[in-house]
């Protein structure tokens, strides 16, 4: 079976669905998408690795997709992420950018 975590990420402008499977996860949080949804001890039972994430900014490389737990709507399938201070915390040189 496999385990995803979906989050809302949204801005002044706009709102949109993201899925973190186990690579995203592991990369964001340290944890598998399994763990993340078996921790669900935060407030209104939302994880305290998501709750945490609220007023940070996250750079994502995602694609599109139907997500078919809600009537086809948009989400996207995030292939990387990183938090914005661990992105701005690279080496000199060092690229942002996937490959």
């Amino acid at each position: 079976m496999r385990y995803k975590v979906k989050i809302r990420i949204m801005d002044k402008t706009a709102n949109a669905a993201f899925i973190l499977w186990d690579t995203a996860c592991q990369e964001l949080f340290g944890k598998k998408a399994a763990t993340i949804v078996g921790d669900m001890k935060g407030e209104d039972g939302f994880p305290l690795e998501i709750l945490n994430l609220i007023e940070k900014k996250v750079i994502c490389l995602a694609q599109v997709q139907n997500d078919s737990t809600k009537r086809g709507e948009v989400a996207f399938s995030v292939q990387k992420i990183k938090l914005e201070k661990d992105i701005n915390a690279q080496e000199p040189g060092e690229s942002s950018h996937a490959k």
